[in-house]
């Protein structure tokens, strides 16, 4: 019997991106500011920088954690995810959408948020995702590949 899967992102897709915003554009620069001494503007300006010296293209980008630790941030980064959750936005046909395909296929979530972000912005669909997989968190890499594809369907 052939499985019948849709799969989804999550970023754009499911939701819009302002609780990502938040919390990379936002949160962190707050904390990087207190921690250096400086104004919100040069702060934001200066954790951009050190964003686009790592890239999009290595996992560490997607991890909170690490940035915590490069920048000397005190208290937990789990707090700034908390702390922005009520800017989680499900798109407004997202869940009648997801509702009426769970009656005949799986559905799936294959995205590239770090399983951090993945928690907490889907409990809003929870009860309508089979499974959820992060490309940076479950398989350590960049990218939906064939290869992440691939390890999906061995799951």
């Amino acid at each position: 019997m052939m499985l019948r899967i849709i799969s989804f992102d999550m970023d754009g897709t499911l939701v819009d991106t302002t609780y990502a915003d938040k919390v990379w554009l936002e949160g962190i620069p707050i904390l990087y500011a207190q921690e250096h001494g400086m104004d919100f503007d040069t702060a934001r300006e200066e954790v951009r920088k050190a964003y686009d010296t790592i890239g999009e293209g290595d996992v560490r980008w997607y991890e909170l954690s690490y940035w915590f630790t490069r920048f000397g941030l005190k208290g937990s980064y789990e707090n700034v995810l908390d702390r922005y959750m009520d800017a989680i936005h499900v798109f407004d046909d997202v869940i009648p959408v997801l509702r009426y395909l769970h009656e005949s296929y799986g559905l799936i979530v294959a995205s590239n948020a770090h399983r951090d972000f993945l928690t907490r912005t889907l409990q809003y669909v929870d009860g309508f995702i089979d499974h959820v997989f992060s490309a940076t968190s479950d398989f350590r890499e960049v990218g939906k590949s064939p290869d992440f594809f691939m390890n999906i369907c061995q799951v």
